[in-house]
């Protein structure tokens, strides 16, 4: 009996957003809120004449063969990834570390940065050079996790 990878919804639907972000830019073309709403509640909130994303789900409107292509191409790869391995620690002590310190780290830092420098946002010089500080830590972190990982696999 086959059946379809649960991972495979989560991950079609990241790389199908990642893609239509590269090819048509259909995320990031008219922010939400900005920086300084941001911290007043009532304008966090997702705004009625934004909505013409459909909630989120605007890769569901590309190139219809493009998003059969990628999930089918992305469910065999997992099909064929979990015939064939054996022993997946290496795998997810790699995605583990990758994505810990995304997650932790990087990300946050990386998304502060941005919007702060997209928004023109008054900010004072000690924020932003800690969150530089916070992704170098993160970068660190990221390689440190990695090496261990590598280490204790190849060692045993």
């Amino acid at each position: 009996m086959m059946h379809i990878p649960i991972v495979l919804f989560v991950g079609k639907e990241a790389l199908l957003i990642i893609i239509d972000e590269i090819m048509r830019k259909s995320y990031s073309v008219k922010p939400r809120v900005t920086v300084d709403d941001a911290y007043n509640l009532r304008d966090s909130v997702m705004r009625p004449e934004d909505t013409g994303d459909s909630e989120g789900k605007a890769y569901l409107s590309m190139n219809p063969i493009l998003f059969y292509s990628v999930s089918v191409i992305l469910y065999c790869l997992i099909v064929t990834a979990a015939c064939l391995l054996s022993d997946i620690t290496l795998v997810f002590g790699i995605i583990g570390s990758i994505a810990g310190s995304y997650l932790i780290f990087i990300g946050p830092s990386q998304f502060y940065i941005i919007s702060v420098r997209n928004e023109k946002a008054n900010v004072s010089p000690l924020q932003y050079y800690i969150a530089h500080i916070y992704h170098i830590f993160g970068l660190i972190v990221m390689i440190a996790c990695l090496f261990a990982t590598i280490y204790t696999t190849v060692k045993d």
